[in-house]
């Protein structure tokens, strides 16, 4: 009896119509290609040997998130279409943050915005 039971539950679990997943596409490609975020809200950073392929990933087409084995970057986002996969980690919202200050143009230009100061006296000649 509990044998039969048992197959009972192991068919109906396999019976269960699954639910289908929406198809992950590219939503946004951020500063050429080292930040990517895709149509379920995720934000990867990509390894930066992968940026050269990423930063020309600049339309929607289906992606697959998969584990890569890889500690600093463990999981890749490969290209449905081409088979292309780069290294990518999950990033926090914090991360990004921090990333978008380093690339803001205050990060590399200390007088971003440019604020002009009064030209200098001129000094009469002497002779």
């Amino acid at each position: 009896m509990r044998r039969i039971l048992l197959f009972i539950l192991v068919c109906s679990f396999s019976l269960v119509a699954k639910e289908p997943q929406p198809e992950l596409t590219i939503e946004e490609n951020l500063y050429a290609g080292e930040v990517l975020k895709l149509s379920d809200g995720t934000i990867w950073q990509v390894a930066p040997d992968d940026q050269t392929i990423s930063q020309i990933w600049l339309f929607s087409f289906p992606v697959k998130v998969e584990p890569s084995g890889d500690a600093s970057y463990p999981y890749t986002i490969e290209n449905e279409n081409s088979k292309t996969k780069l290294l990518v980690r999950p990033l926090s919202e914090k991360e990004l943050n921090t990333i978008e200050k380093n690339h803001h143009p205050a990060a590399k230009h200390p007088s971003y915005p440019y604020k002009p100061t009064a030209p200098p006296t001129p000094q009469p000649l002497t002779p």
